[in-house]
């Protein structure tokens, strides 16, 4: 069974995984569907659960 924690993991690495090529210059964020950059929210608001 999965934690939570690695659920979380997973997710941001599927959209890592997606969003690897957008290049914001060049591409609409729409193309991109259903890749978002939520991710990097996320990874910030873990470090205050990590403390």
């Amino acid at each position: 069974m999965l934690s939570l924690n690695d659920g979380v993991n997973t997710a941001i690495k599927n959209a890592k995984r997606r969003m690897a090529d957008f290049r914001e210059e060049y591409d609409k964020p729409s193309d991109y569907d259903p890749g978002t950059m939520v991710y990097k929210l996320v990874e910030e608001l873990k470090r205050y659960l990590e403390e």
